[in-house]
Formats: C-alpha cells, structure tokens, sequence
C-alpha cells in the first residue's frame, strides 16, 4: 500500500495588517507556502459603531485564520507617519486587538518595523512595492502580485529566521533576525511563560 503524503502542518505567519487589504501568509518549517490570502474591507459608515463593526469584523476574520499550532506570527508594525489620524488609530487598533487575540491563543507574537521588514528583503530599509516583490523573486523565487501578500511573505519569512530554520540568511537578514531576538528575550523560551497572565 502506497504511503500517504503528509502535509506539513503550519509553522509561522506573517501579517501586513491594513484597513482595507491584510495579506496573510502561512509558511510551513520548510517555507513552503501553505495559505496566502488577503482579508477585504471597506468604510460601512460614518457612526463610531460602524467603526466598530468594521474592526471587529477584520480581526475575528484574522484570527480565524491562524492555526492554534503556529509557533510564531510575525506582524508589521504600525506606520507612525501616516497623515490620517483617524486611520492611524484604526490601524492601531487592529493590531492591538489581533495581539491579544494570539495572546488568548497562546500564540507567539513579534513586532516588526516597516523598515525592519524592508530590509530583511531587499538589504536596505527603504523600498518601494515592486522593488519588495522583484526582490521576493529574486531572494527566495517566489513570485507575487500582491504587495500584501509580499509583504506577509517576508514577514513570515522573518518569523522562519527568528526560529533559527532558514540557514540561507546573508548578513542583512541576521541583522534584523539578531536585533529581532534582543528586542523579543521570550522568543528563546520553549516553556511559553510569557504568555501567562
């Protein structure tokens, strides 16, 4: 009897968490592309409750996403220079309720900057879209049309590093993947006692 094939189970995530197009991206220990998808959302109305309904709709679909057995989700910090304030707080707020959400989990989380991300793939920290996806291409053969899903690409791929499964890393990235480790202590512990309340 022929044996069957067993799918690797999901091992890290990246998030590009955003108001209108989160790109989501799932990764097994072999960075084999298991789930890349984006979460849509659209203005419902001018009333703080339609607010609500909005982000809370966006991070229940989020997190319904992320299998409880990742090791580690990898999510793009907040863009502190952004000229919508009211934006801003709603980006803010998403993330803010997506980390707790994989706090109750018992998922492990990182922060990674915006230009942390950028450098991570391309060498320097800043970079514009298509240079992030040709470079996507060009690092790891990947190709994607879709900045938010490139972007959670690399951040998942970031999450791979941190774990210390990706021994193709050049200087830049361990770098990033060094400050990443400073920045996250928790990050060496298997016991998971961070999560503890």
């Amino acid at each position: 009897m022929p044996k069957k094939e067993v799918k690797s189970k999901t091992k890290v995530v990246g998030l590009d968490l955003s108001l209108t197009s989160t790109g989501i991206v799932e990764l097994d220990g072999e960075a084999n592309i298991l789930e890349q998808y984006v979460v849509r959302s659209s203005p419902v109305g001018p009333l703080q409750i339609d607010e609500a309904k909005r982000l809370s709709k966006i991070t229940d679909e989020i997190l319904a996403g992320i299998p409880l057995e990742t090791e580690l989700v990898a999510i793009e910090g907040i863009a502190f220079m952004m000229s919508k304030t009211t934006a801003l707080v709603q980006l803010a707020a998403i993330n803010y309720i997506v980390r707790i959400g994989l706090w109750k989990k018992g998922i492990p989380f990182v922060i990674v900057s915006p230009p942390t991300l950028k450098k991570f793939v391309t060498g320097k920290g800043v970079a514009q879209k298509d240079i992030m996806m040709l470079e996507t291409y060009k690092r790891w053969g990947v190709s994607l049309t879709d900045n938010n899903i490139c972007d959670a690409y690399g951040l998942a791929r970031i999450s791979l590093a941190i774990l210390d499964r990706d021994d193709t890393l050049v200087n830049e990235q361990r770098e990033v993947v060094t400050l990443l480790k400073k920045q996250t202590p928790w990050l060496g512990s298997l016991d998971k006692t961070f999560l503890e309340g």
